[in-house]
């Protein structure tokens, strides 16, 4: 079975990181990003596929969406569990990753999964 991950805000920053570590380990990658050509660029350089999300502003949005997300995958964990299926999500908060460079990041995404709690 192949292995598939979708990473979403994986044209960036820790999303970005961690799509660069599943596609190392052989994860099929779909990028979900607010910026299409930006998740395009990743998608090429990742070898992944792309769903491209117009953003919106406001913190209350952004907070709604990080708890759907959470409550999402805690549902599908329990669903998919059954068929040998893990889901997990990482929510961090506001950072300036953006700036750091490429091998930092590759050191985030590590920590990031080394400290992964799986929902399943």
């Amino acid at each position: 079975m192949d292995k598939v991950c979708a990473v979403f805000g994986g044209s960036r920053g820790i999303g970005r990181a961690v799509a660069q570590l599943m596609a190392r380990k052989g994860y099929r990658l779909a990028i979900i990003a607010r910026n299409l050509d930006v998740a395009k660029a990743a998608a090429g350089e990742l070898g992944g596929s792309i769903i491209g999300l117009k953003g919106n502003s406001g913190q209350s949005v952004y907070s709604a969406s990080k708890g759907g997300l959470v409550g999402f995958s805690r549902a599908l964990a329990k669903e998919v569990a059954r068929k040998k299926i893990r889901v997990n999500v990482v929510a961090p908060g506001y950072n300036s990753l953006q700036k750091k460079n490429e091998i930092l990041l590759a050191q985030e995404a590590e920590y990031v999964e080394s400290r992964s709690t799986f929902l399943t």
